[in-house]
């Protein structure tokens, strides 16, 4: 199922809407219209004077790729949306 035209519209203007004050990096699932959705937001983001990145396709969706003892820890401390918010935002060392 590909977006409608109404989701293209609703992409564009919410990438339009975002902060720019910091780049913006985005990942897309395999899906077609997800990818199409992020490309629409990266343009609505651009053409409002923001910066991005198009990482694409996300294949960490099974695992958010840090290490598991730092895992296991850090999700002593957060619920694990805020981790993978935290890991997102690049709060985590490459390394780990």
């Amino acid at each position: 199922m590909e977006l409608t035209e109404e989701g293209k519209q609703t992409a564009k203007l919410f990438g339009s809407k975002l902060p720019k004050d910091k780049d913006l990096i985005l990942f897309h699932s395999g899906v077609n219209r997800c990818r199409e959705t992020a490309e629409l937001i990266r343009d609505g983001f651009s053409e409002s004077g923001g910066e991005s990145i198009m990482e694409g396709e996300c294949r960490i969706l099974r695992g958010i790729g840090l290490n598991p003892n730092l895992l296991t820890e850090e999700l002593k401390k957060y619920p694990l949306m805020d981790v993978i918010i935290r890991w997102t935002a690049g709060l985590y060392p490459e390394d780990k």
